[in-house]
């Protein structure tokens, strides 16, 4: 362990070793907080070992932070409105009461 700040040097690390990988900060409980542009879910969880691996006990756990546009929300939001009226619109397949 050096004696520079743990957020700097895990700031460096992230930059250098991880492609796509951007550090958003720590917080007093040792919590680091990364962000994962254009990486798939195994890549994320290479890195998130890597960083583990490289701060062990500086460490407690790894969030990734997610930031999406208005426009991705208005889509799931329409999305998902669209299913539920779909949903709302089909008859019941079984009808308990013909029996």
């Amino acid at each position: 362990m050096t004696n520079d700040p743990i957020h700097k040097r895990l700031a460096e690390f992230v930059e250098k070793k991880i492609t796509g990988g951007t550090f958003i900060g720590i917080s007093n409980d040792k919590e680091v907080f990364l962000s994962f542009e254009g990486l798939e879910i195994e890549d994320e969880m290479m890195a998130k070992t890597l960083v583990k691996g490289e701060f062990g006990d500086e460490i407690t756990t790894i969030a990734t932070i997610v930031s999406i546009s208005m426009e991705e929300v208005t889509r799931m939001v329409d999305g998902l409105n669209k299913v539920l009226k779909e949903t709302e619109e089909k008859s019941t397949l079984l009808d308990i009461g013909s029996f």
